[in-house]
């Protein structure tokens, strides 16, 4: 797999993974509107200013901001091929649910972490 086939596997995987699917096994996140928000775990609040939202998050107290990847690579304080085999474990426990609904997701999700786990191991 060539630089261009992976970066689009990981962009593929970005938008297939809703963050917020991700982040809430981090935070506890709250639907308002079409938003979800929380305390952030990067500095301590009594007030949630963390928001989540079309795939990205962002804080309006420090600032921090991204898309699922650099959630997990400041969460973790980790790179980005770490906080690749960190979604793998999250994409394999959805797959690991969703395991008894035949669904052209579910299809797709095993598809990419097959993928992905071919990316992670190469290193």
């Amino acid at each position: 797999m060539n630089i261009k086939e992976e970066l689009s596997l990981v962009e593929d995987i970005r938008i297939l993974i809703p963050i917020e699917d991700v982040i809430s096994k981090y935070v506890k996140l709250e639907k308002t509107g079409k938003n979800y928000v929380g305390l952030c775990p990067f500095h301590d609040e009594k007030t949630p200013s963390f928001t989540v939202s079309k795939q990205i998050f962002h804080c309006f107290g420090c600032h921090k901001g991204g898309n699922v990847f650099k959630f997990l690579m400041e969460y973790h304080n980790t790179s980005m091929t770490e906080a690749l085999r960190i979604l793998l474990d999250h994409l394999a426990e959805d797959i690991a649910v969703l395991s008894g609904k035949l669904s052209p997701k579910l299809e797709l999700m095993k598809l990419h972490s097959k993928k992905i786990a071919k990316i992670v191991t190469s290193d």
